[in-house]
């Protein structure tokens, strides 16, 4: 998935901070990226990368 929207988001997280990652995975929920995660098989713990980045998608 490809989105200039959401890699903008992601530009400007802080990884190291963990309300960033937080807020990043509440705007990927917002666009319904999360949604679209799961339908095509992320599971809790999974690393997501967007851009240059990644992070553990964990299920809310």
């Amino acid at each position: 998935m490809v989105g200039d929207k959401i890699e903008k988001f992601a530009r400007r997280t802080d990884y190291s901070n963990f309300e960033g990652v937080n807020r990043l995975r509440d705007i990927m929920k917002k666009l319904g990226i999360t949604h679209e995660l799961r339908r095509k098989g992320a599971e809790s713990n999974s690393i997501i990368r967007i851009g240059d980045n990644e992070f553990t998608y964990f299920e809310q």
